[in-house]
């Protein structure tokens, strides 16, 4: 499976792996199950180092709408990207991710991205 998670309760942190070519459906799944866990307003660690996207542009579209549903309903959380040099994101991805309402960053080093997002979860309200 190219996109694996766990799921950090105690923490409210969801570390998610990538590893391979990641279809929109492992995108639903994940999402669907981090509904189900109660962990959409958990920080979220995305590894993408050996991963990569196979999401078209209105696939990419379609998740933008699906994050910005479940926010209507409850914060989702911030998210921090670890990408291997020389592969972050396009800016029009990066557009694109920018319009989910979310703390969002961008790292080369994994530890790097862990001490911001546990910092970020630290702050931030607790859940109702």
């Amino acid at each position: 499976m190219p996109l694996t998670w766990e799921v950090l309760h105690p923490d409210r942190l969801v570390i998610a792996t990538l590893e391979g070519q990641v279809a929109y459906r492992d995108l639903e799944g994940f999402i669907a199950a981090l509904s189900a866990e109660g962990a959409i307003p958990y920080g979220k660690l995305f590894d993408t180092r050996r991963g990569s996207s196979a999401l078209t542009e209105s696939e990419l579209m379609s998740y933008t709408g699906m994050a910005a549903g479940y926010a209507s309903t409850a914060p989702l959380g911030p998210v921090a990207l670890v990408v291997a040099p020389k592969a972050a994101p396009d800016d029009a991805t990066l557009r694109r991710l920018a319009i989910i309402p979310r703390a969002f960053a961008i790292f080369y080093d994994i530890d790097d991205a862990r001490r911001w997002l546990e910092r970020q979860v630290a702050s931030a309200p607790p859940a109702p």
